[in-house]
């Protein structure tokens, strides 16, 4: 087949990657991942419920506060999960920084608005940077059982690169930034009375080409965050060697791609059917447990609405956990398809390495003869 002409055949190692996405579902049911999602998933909620108070605007929603939340249930609802819907939960990573800074960027939002969107977006992108890589860490050792690697490992390993991981997604969005004042620039002149309505149609063509490029960045960057994540804890690589290896595995292998998603879609929604599944056994079983101590509406009016809080972060943070275990896999399964690294090849802790000598010195040895002057 020519190199000009796209590759539409999937991999023949293609069962072995349908297995590798499955199993990487399973392995985000490890206590400590969850553990970890859960605290973030937690945080970021508390974090949204404190702007909504503090700085109250229309177009930022988050999930409301307790208060307001508990109103909701009362003896005669059932008991299943408020709001359980299992895409949001499963992507629930993504949509967090996603959604606010939709809103900052929405033209029909005001000032303040746009504000506490662009704030819960640092945050939401700030949290995950760090936790992403611990949670995709823990899902490449696990995948290839390095029982060595410790979760403490995969925390320190995450801290040291904070920056990397949150600088990468930040270069492509400053040069559409950049891209985006430059329009503004050009629309400047259409200020003008007489004049600004024809500058505008002439440089229309310019400004439409400008466009499709901040489009490009804007969607690449938006799609491929989560790859960017995965490859710079699994290889150890730099900001640029992130976004690097999340645009080559989009753009290099498109198609292959599109069809990991979807088997990772399908994996992780099997895994949150039976996560809700348990969830909502839990509740009833509690409920009908307590009920029999205290009474049908006091444990209605009393347990349930904390009890049904706690169990619906919980099974957030194994949407959480579930999303990067899946990315990770994806990750280094576009990995070997364009670079031909294998899957079990991820970059050691940094208490693993061995300690580097220094070289010897090379050069002429040190004399204490000495030296006779020229005649």
């Amino acid at each position: 087949m020519p190199d000009d002409e796209p590759d539409y055949r999937l991999p023949a190692s293609f069962p072995s990657a349908v297995y590798r996405i499955f199993d990487a579902a399973r392995t985000a049911l490890s206590p400590g991942s969850i553990l970890v999602a859960w605290m973030v998933v937690l945080g970021l909620d508390l974090t949204g419920q404190l702007v909504d108070e503090i700085l109250p605007s229309e177009g930022v929603r988050t999930r409301p506060l307790l208060t307001t939340w508990l109103s909701r249930f009362g003896p005669g609802q059932n008991l299943l999960i408020a709001d359980l819907e299992i895409g949001d939960i499963l992507l629930s990573p993504w949509r967090s920084v996603i959604n606010p800074a939709m809103v900052a960027l929405q033209t029909g939002s005001s000032t303040l608005a746009r504000f506490n969107g662009l704030l819960l977006f640092v945050v939401a992108l700030a949290a995950w940077s760090l936790v992403g890589v611990v949670l995709c860490r823990r899902a490449a050792m696990l995948l290839n059982q390095h029982d060595q690697s410790t979760f403490i490992s995969a925390i320190r390993y995450a801290i040291r690169r904070w920056m990397r991981v949150l600088r990468a997604p930040l270069i492509p969005l400053g040069a559409a930034l950049v891209i985006g004042c430059l329009i503004a620039v050009l629309g400047m002149p259409g200020r003008l009375p007489a004049m600004g309505a024809v500058w505008l149609q002439v440089t229309a063509p310019i400004v439409t080409a400008l466009g499709f490029g901040i489009a490009v960045l804007v969607l690449a960057t938006a799609i491929g965050w989560p790859l960017m994540v995965a490859a710079i804890s699994t290889d150890d690589c730099d900001s640029f060697g992130g976004l690097s290896r999340a645009y080559s595995g989009l753009t290099g292998r498109p198609w292959h791609a599109a069809v990991y998603v979807i088997l990772g879609g399908i994996a992780g929604c099997g895994v949150m059917l039976l996560v809700a599944a348990i969830a909502r056994t839990t509740i009833w079983c509690c409920l009908s447990a307590t009920s029999f101590g205290s009474g049908s509406a006091t444990a209605f009016s009393g347990l349930k609405p904390v009890l049904t809080r706690l169990v619906e972060d919980l099974v957030r943070g194994v949407g959480a956990s579930c999303f990067w275990s899946i990315a990770t896999v994806i990750s280094l399964l576009l990995r070997r398809e364009i670079d031909g690294v294998p899957i079990d090849r991820v970059a050691l802790d940094d208490d693993q390495r061995p300690e580097r000598v220094p070289l010897p010195v090379v050069g002429i040895p040190a004399t204490d003869a000495a030296v006779k002057p020229a005649d």
